[in-house]
């Protein structure tokens, strides 16, 4: 008898993603879309790129804001 297999919604969040790894103790997560079907595999590496891309992004706006206050302020 086999377990249960570990799944993520294709629609799931990042958080949801990391906090399924974290909680079924997996590196990777199949991927799941309608009808529980497999549409692919995301593995830790993956969620690591994509919160660095986001952190990225973020810093980036961050940045941005910075200049734009110290243009409005005479």
């Amino acid at each position: 008898m086999s377990a249960d297999v570990a799944c993520i919604d294709e629609n799931a969040s990042l958080h949801d993603v990391l906090a399924t790894m974290k909680t079924h103790r997996v590196r990777r997560l199949p991927v799941t879309g309608p009808q529980r079907r497999l549409v692919g595999v995301i593995a830790a590496d993956d969620a690591v790129r994509m919160l660095t891309d986001e952190l990225h992004a973020l810093a980036h706006a961050l940045s941005e804001q910075v200049k734009v206050e110290q243009i409005a302020r005479p």
